[in-house]
């Protein structure tokens, strides 16, 4: 069975897995997207608005993909996994977040007046989204609910939440059987399908978690290791061949296929049959017209899972000669290792350097500027940065101070 190539023993007869460079590189300029696609202010429909866009659908399918193959199904019981996601991805999810609200609430009520009631439901859609809480606290203001705007990213944080308890106690088949495995993985392909097509948006993006599920299942037949080992072992013309092959095979997903609006649990439009466009608050999507050809929206679920496994390709290759420049691999490392503070913070941290630069906040009203300047795009390149290096300030205080705190409660 594929999963005993995963494992080692260490000296206590217990699984240990080692960690792979490659995907913490992969997280990493995943996450240096993410924060392009927030920040940075490009021309619509431009060349690169579109390979942002389509990069962005690839690094999100890639997140669950290697979320899945990592995935160590021996370690603990269901329980134990349970517990452990609690520790390591609710606790700071939840307490990451509310610590930046409540931070980002002082900030919006001296610098931009937020009242207080602003700012109760501003928390509010944060952690129940819109979706659920619209019509309790009322409509959100693209203007003054900035908090929310600029946290909103946290989306991503809870269907991952949700995508894993679906997720473990399926896992733990291999472990029984392949077939019962693949059972599973068609099963959860063919309920988020099903899901998306009657149920459509949903906070946190929960009615496409089955078609997430089933991406994690599918890669859990891999041995990532091989594959790892299997791709530094390509020549490098085969490697960058292919490495093309596989981006043009995104991009042309994205134009005729998807959509980079999955928050909206819009996976994309199929522009082969028929696309228009909608109005939203700060910027545009595309309607999905499969809804009206329930038998083809197989195709996009596919695509959505395909666009994963391309990341992961692709990424794996790139990461592979990243990884010969020592300084740029260690940086990528860390902020993928880092992954889930910079995707929660990394706007927010931005607004204060908008406003400070007399720049527009990106994930406010205008998420594109009809008359859109060279220096607006330099500013919003700046404000990125300085995110960035905020962020790993943050990240570096939490890995020195943490362990210090844990040590003191022992």
């Amino acid at each position: 069975m594929g999963i005993e190539r995963r494992k080692k023993v260490d000296s206590k007869d217990q699984v240990t897995f080692k960690r792979i460079p490659e995907f913490d590189v992969i997280k990493g300029i995943g996450m240096l997207v993410v924060m392009i696609f927030h920040i940075v202010y490009r021309t619509r429909g431009g060349i690169a608005d579109n390979i942002i866009r389509a990069s962005l659908i690839a690094v999100i399918a890639g997140y669950f993909v290697i979320s899945g193959l990592l995935h160590g199904v021996e370690r603990r019981t269901i329980i134990g996994e349970y517990i452990n996601k609690f520790k390591h991805l609710v606790l700071p999810t939840v307490v990451v977040t509310f610590v930046a609200s409540v931070f980002g609430g002082i900030y919006c009520h001296i610098v931009h007046g937020m009242s207080v009631s602003a700012w109760i439901r501003n928390i509010v859609y944060i952690y129940l989204r819109p979706e659920l809480s619209v019509k309790v606290v009322g409509d959100m203001d693209p203007i003054k609910d900035m908090v929310f705007l600029d946290l909103s990213t946290t989306w991503f944080a809870w269907t991952l939440i949700i995508a894993y308890i679906v997720f473990i106690p399926l896992s733990k088949l291999i472990l029984k059987s392949q077939a019962l495995s693949i059972a599973a993985t068609v099963a959860m392909f063919v309920l988020g399908n099903i899901i998306y097509v009657n149920v459509g948006s949903s906070p946190w993006n929960a009615s496409l978690v089955p078609l997430y599920v089933s991406a994690m299942l599918l890669v859990q037949h891999l041995k990532y290791e091989n594959i790892v080992a299997k791709i530094r072992k390509m020549n490098i013309v085969a490697s960058i061949t292919s490495t093309i092959a596989a981006m043009f095979a995104m991009f042309g997903m994205y134009f005729y296929i998807l959509d980079d609006h999955m928050y909206e649990a819009q996976l994309g439009v199929f522009h082969l049959l028929k696309f228009k466009h909608w109005s939203y608050p700060y910027g545009y999507a595309k309607v999905n017209p499969l809804v009206e050809y329930k038998g083809l929206i197989w195709i996009e679920g596919t695509c959505h899972i395909l666009a994963g496994l391309i990341c992961l390709y692709v990424g794996i290759n790139i990461a592979r000669y990243i990884r010969k420049i020592r300084g740029a691999s260690k940086l990528l490392e860390y902020i993928g290792k880092n992954s889930l503070y910079v995707m929660i913070l990394h706007s927010l941290i931005a607004l204060p350097f908008v406003d400070l630069l007399h720049c527009i906040n990106k994930m406010g009203a205008k998420w594109y500027l009809d008359d859109l300047t060279p220096e607006i795009t330099i500013k919003s390149i700046i404000c990125a940065i300085l995110s960035l290096v905020c962020c790993l300030i943050i990240c570096r205080a939490k890995d020195t101070i943490y362990p210090k705190i844990k040590k003191g409660g022992r």
